[in-house]
């Protein structure tokens, strides 16, 4: 048994994959504090699903009200009493030894720790045993700027996460990307070489990624997290690292097919050329989001 970390589960209406993400942790070959926060399902009772579990190392909680995902993860934060948490969303799994990878890796200088995360289906069946090919890329933190390392299996230090504020509850769909990245300019990010999780990648309406999927925004609301982490290199470095870092130039064709087709060619050069390669600051970041919720008909 370690006191080092916290596995943290949370969860909200659903138990499709809930037992085995909630299995995977129970199973470490390090043993660890298991924390379950409930953002107040209304279909589900998590209590009773969880009492034949509970014990002095597996704790449950429920909110009072549905306080939002970014919101209940930074819960999960603030209910932890371990140095480290590992946030484990209920439809993704660990590999058994990844506690104990992890307190063999501890670095006190780091605020982040990540490893390999492999690709499962709905069912579970492996797609990819990697979702990053080369974690030395990341050894810079220019990479770092542009793609999430870490889908799942994120181990980070709390008080850390706590001082530069938690999760942003005013991210739908990057606050784990953006939390990653202050981290790291924090206090770094160490690779455990070790696939240390299974992210799950499927459809369903319950699912916030899927629903902004369908929508067409995920490629836009990571833009301005791109643009949102440059600024910050540029803040802490004193330099903008758009020369050197390899940049995603594409706007998905569920985006374009909502455009008029006379403009598609212009409004996906203005994107590159304006979104990401413009000052990253406030006068170009409003004209660009006035831009997109004009488009597209949603305020950013």
């Amino acid at each position: 048994m370690t006191d080092l970390v916290t596995i943290a589960i949370p969860v909200f209406n659903r138990v499709t994959y809930f037992f085995e993400a909630l299995e995977s942790a129970r199973n470490q070959t390090l043993k660890c504090r298991i924390l379950i926060v409930d953002n107040a399902s209304p279909d589900v009772d998590f209590f009773e699903v969880l009492k034949p579990y509970l014990s002095d190392t597996l704790v449950f909680h429920r909110n009072v009200r549905n306080i939002g995902m970014a919101a209940n993860w930074n819960k999960c934060i603030e209910l932890c009493r371990t140095p480290y948490i590992l946030i484990l969303h209920d439809d993704d799994k660990l590999e058994v030894d990844y506690v104990k990878r992890f307190t063999e890796s501890i670095r006190t200088d780091y605020a982040l720790f990540w490893s390999s995360t492999g690709i499962m289906s709905a069912s579970g069946a492996p797609i990819a045993n990697e979702w990053i090919s080369k974690p030395e890329m990341f050894d810079n933190p220019k990479t770092w700027c542009v793609k999430n390392p870490c889908p799942a299996g994120a181990i980070f230090h709390r008080d850390t996460a706590l001082s530069l504020g938690g999760f942003d509850v005013r991210l739908g769909y990057t606050p784990d990307f953006d939390l990653w990245f202050r981290l790291m300019l924090e206090k770094g990010a160490y690779y455990i070489p070790t696939r240390g999780a299974w992210y799950r990648i499927y459809n369903s309406s319950e699912r916030i990624t899927s629903q902004l999927e369908r929508s067409g925004l995920t490629t836009i609301l990571l833009r301005v997290q791109i643009k949102r982490n440059f600024h910050r290199y540029q803040q802490k470095f004193g330099v903008r690292p758009f020369d050197s870092v390899p940049l995603p130039v594409h706007i998905p064709l569920s985006v374009l097919l909502h455009l008029p087709r006379g403009v598609r060619s212009l409004i996906r050069k203005y994107f590159v050329a304006a979104w990401l390669k413009s000052k990253p600051i406030t006068k170009s970041g409003r004209l660009i989001r006035k831009l997109a919720s004009a488009v597209l008909g949603r305020a950013f």
